[in-house]
């Protein structure tokens, strides 16, 4: 008798040894497949936000100028040619037939309709303003809101980088403050040459593009 006692007992131990076994080798392959999830679900959402982030970076580079660079270069555009010298750099720029131009404002020339008034506080419709640049910072530093005003910040529709007949341009679209006008910065050796559409009345008939494509320094 008791020696069957010691074998049931022996038994006994041997078939909760297998149990243990098998539980344990349950939880482990369970545990393990859940996690295997847990990771490819994590590896799947990381390959989402880097696909998302490359786009984002595609689409600011598209908005913040860092596509094709658009070239403007000069065309026969009918009107009379106007000359004249700021920061020792001779520039010249057409002045459309029907338009004339307005010089009251130091370091300004408008131009603008015939018929309209020309004064100090009509400058005109396009407006080409003249500033110096002794430092010869780029454009993100002339217009940091620093040094100059901000454009970049100010431009409520981007801004796109270009080039006007050799010379690196920014164009800065709607920028508010200025009656939400489109502005066209030449850089020039000396100098930024600012080109705005004041009010955005030129932008879809072909004026406006005229007199930016026109403009050279020589």
């Amino acid at each position: 008798m008791k020696k069957e006692k010691i074998g049931g007992f022996g038994r006994g131990m041997f078939f909760g040894i297998v149990l243990a076994v098998i539980l344990v080798g349950g939880f482990w392959f369970f545990g393990n497949r859940g996690k295997e999830d847990v990771d490819v679900d994590k590896e799947d959402q990381l390959e989402e936000l880097v696909k998302e982030e490359e786009g984002s970076e595609e689409a600011d580079k598209k908005d913040q100028g860092g596509g094709e660079v658009e070239e403007i270069e000069k065309e026969k555009v009918e009107g009379e040619v106007y000359e004249d010298t700021f920061n020792g750099q001779n520039f010249s720029f057409v002045i459309l037939d029907g338009w004339k131009t307005n010089d009251k404002v130091q370091n300004k020339v408008g131009l603008l309709k015939k018929e309209q008034k020309a004064d100090k506080k009509n400058v005109g419709d396009i407006v080409l303003t003249f500033k110096s640049n002794k430092e010869n910072f780029d454009f993100d530093r002339f217009y940091d809101g620093l040094n100059d005003v901000n454009y970049f910040a100010d431009a409520s529709n981007g801004f796109e980088k270009m080039k006007v007949n050799g010379l690196e341009a920014v164009e800065f679209k709607d920028v508010v403050g200025l009656a939400e006008s489109t502005i066209v910065v030449v850089k020039t050796g000396n100098g930024y040459v600012e080109i705005a559409d004041v009010r955005n009345a030129y932008q879809d008939n072909g004026i406006f593009d005229d007199v930016v494509g026109s403009f050279e320094v020589k």
